[in-house]
């Protein structure tokens, strides 16, 4: 969550609302239902069977939300 946060702080520093990041699949419908966001950042690698990939095309079924993905590297390890 190390990225996710880092992006928050850069995005809320130039005056963007930003959610709480979300890291699981389940997480992620919830807030994006409740709060429908005007753009999406989406990480590949969720947390559990589903992955942003699949998060990604389940909200294209429900709004129309821009959506960006981003992920990194399996060989970075993260504490």
């Amino acid at each position: 969550m190390i990225i996710a946060d880092a992006l928050s702080e850069m995005l809320i520093a130039i005056g963007y609302s930003v959610t709480e990041p979300a890291a699981r699949y389940t997480e992620a419908i919830d807030m994006i239902e409740n709060q429908n966001p005007d753009l999406l950042l989406l990480d590949i690698n969720l947390i559990g069977k589903m992955d942003g990939i699949d998060l990604a095309h389940t909200i294209l079924k429900k709004i129309s939300t821009c959506h960006l993905f981003f992920s990194q590297p399996i060989w970075i390890h993260q504490p």
